[in-house]
């Protein structure tokens, strides 16, 4: 593994409780059944939520869809809020993947909100996926969060994530933090390159029960390093998070920092070189779909 997430200079991994106070009230993401999806499938899926800018008062609310949605959007109380959407094309099985990003600004710190997220061709838009969440205090305050890295060390079939990373969110949710340290390693989709787009539907499908409800602040590790996708291979990890800005144009998403009340929580990339082809591509080559035009692997 390669990342680091650091706490006020103190690094570490695994499951931890900073508990410094008590836990907010359970909250429970309500999804609602599919039922008829019109042509051109705008449901929003894989729904989680970072913090923006400053944690007081920005939130982001990000999602996935099978295909592109049309006016995707948030609703917070009276407010709608337009979502950014963002997509790519994975550069070995070909397929598209549809992400959007809706950033709410001028909230009250310490406070909870209800939300909904929906689309023109949501197929559940007579009962839109809804949730809450907690901004963070300001100033010295009690508040807790959990922090977890390689949530999704393949099972034996090496393609879906939800074996430990089940248990991890669990666990996670026990907790109630109001925000949660994703140390890396998220979903492990380049061990499964033929199939990168749903190891990662179905890890954030899976997260979805904490995540939609409380912010998930990830650091990108070198399982997020992907064949064929982007110069740097985090094509698929940038399109899916929208993260504090770090102010070094073309680094966006790899490092940052945030602030809780009065703790610095900085999260580190420490990738450099990575040497895992071989490993994962074993001596056959990887042939990726002529549509993508790109060479074997």
């Amino acid at each position: 593994m390669s990342r680091r997430q650091v706490l006020a200079a103190a690094g570490g991994t695994g499951l931890l409780a900073a508990a410094a106070g008590q836990a907010g009230p359970a909250r429970t993401a309500t999804t609602r059944a599919r039922r008829s999806r019109p042509r051109g499938d705008g449901t929003p899926e894989q729904i989680h939520l970072t913090w923006g800018e400053n944690p007081g008062s920005d939130v982001v609310v990000s999602w996935a869809s099978p295909e592109a949605a049309s006016r995707p959007r948030v609703r917070v109380g009276q407010r709608v809020i337009p979502a950014e959407a963002r997509h790519y094309t994975d550069g070995i099985n070909g397929e598209t993947v549809w992400a959007y990003h809706a950033r709410v600004s001028g909230l009250r710190p310490g406070a909870t909100y209800a939300y909904t997220v929906t689309a023109g061709n949501d197929g559940s838009a007579a009962e839109p996926f809804s949730a809450m969440f907690r901004t963070a205090p300001h100033g010295r305050a009690p508040f807790r969060f959990t922090s977890f890295g390689d949530l999704a060390t393949p099972n034996t079939d090496w393609v879906l994530s939800h074996g430990q990373s089940a248990y991890a969110v669990e666990a996670v949710e026990s907790f109630q933090p109001l925000f949660h340290l994703l140390n890396g390693d998220l979903c492990y989709g380049n061990l499964n390159p033929a199939a990168q787009p749903q190891v990662w539907r179905d890890f954030g499908n899976n997260n979805q029960t904490s995540a939609a409800n409380r912010p998930w602040m990830p650091c990108p590790g070198n399982h997020e390093i992907e064949f064929c996708n982007g110069p740097q291979g985090l094509t698929s990890y940038l399109t899916r998070y929208t993260l504090p800005g770090n102010r070094v144009p073309g680094f966006g998403g790899r490092w940052y920092s945030f602030r809780v009340g009065t703790v610095l929580f900085v999260c580190l990339d420490a990738d450099d070189v990575v040497y895992q082809d071989a490993f994962v591509a074993g001596p056959a080559e990887l042939t990726p779909a002529a549509s993508t035009g790109n060479p074997l692997v």
